[in-house]
């Protein structure tokens, strides 16, 4: 039986490097799954920021008294359910925290030094 027709729907997305003041710009298939978004997401800021073992962070989670945004949960893969279903109407004004791990969910709470010069940096990123 031939899988079902998934249809492509792009959508600019904006990820902050967390604790940082660096903001990438991915245009996404809202259409994907989840586990696809972050896979994609991991390549590209590999490529991009030469940073492995990160996560990825939706904002606007509920606030916790004491937790700076940047130290929200986490986005969990799942095969079953696409950006567009997992996050509804709150996909065309969901943005994302790119955030780096260490030693399992540990995150790094310190600057980051990203392996890379303002020109490349310029050419995948909207510099606030």
């Amino acid at each position: 039986m031939p899988s079902p027709i998934t249809t492509i729907v792009m959508k600019d997305f904006t990820f902050k490097l967390a604790y940082t003041e660096i903001i990438l710009t991915y245009n996404i298939n809202i259409n994907i799954t989840l586990t696809d978004f972050i896979e994609n997401i991991k390549s590209a800021v590999l490529n991009d920021l030469h940073m492995e073992n990160i996560e990825i962070v939706p904002t606007g989670q509920d606030y916790v008294p004491g937790r700076a945004a940047e130290d929200a949960d986490a986005l969990l893969p799942s095969s079953q359910y696409t950006l567009a279903e997992y996050f509804r109407e709150k996909i065309y004004f969901t943005s994302f925290y790119i955030r780096q791990i260490n030693n399992g969910n540990q995150y790094l709470d310190t600057n980051m030094d990203v392996d890379m010069d303002i020109s490349e940096l310029e050419q995948h990123s909207a510099l606030n």
